[in-house]
């Protein structure tokens, strides 16, 4: 019986080795969702930004285009565009 014992005790040791390899590798794995997580919230925040930056880029683009779209009508007939709207040249 005595032999029975000793087999017993090693397989429960080597459950308790598995269960507790288990558990290491089930909190490795928890810590590895955790840090995905943290990274994807940041890269989110970062898209979130380089969004807001490219719209601010794409405005402040429209305005110069505009500002040199008035300068070239301007240039090409000055007397049309000090006209107020409405106005005709001959008043």
């Amino acid at each position: 019986m005595a032999g029975w014992a000793n087999v017993s005790r090693r397989s429960h040791n080597m459950v308790m080795q598995r269960a507790l390899s288990s558990a290491q590798i089930l909190k490795g794995l928890q810590d590895d969702v955790a840090s995905i997580k943290t990274r994807r919230e940041s890269i989110l925040k970062d898209i979130e930004q380089m969004a807001l930056e490219d719209r601010e880029d794409a405005e402040k683009a429209a305005r110069e285009a505009q500002a040199i779209a008035d300068a070239d009508a301007e240039k090409e007939d000055p007397e049309e565009t000090e006209l107020s709207e409405g106005e005709d040249e001959d008043e």
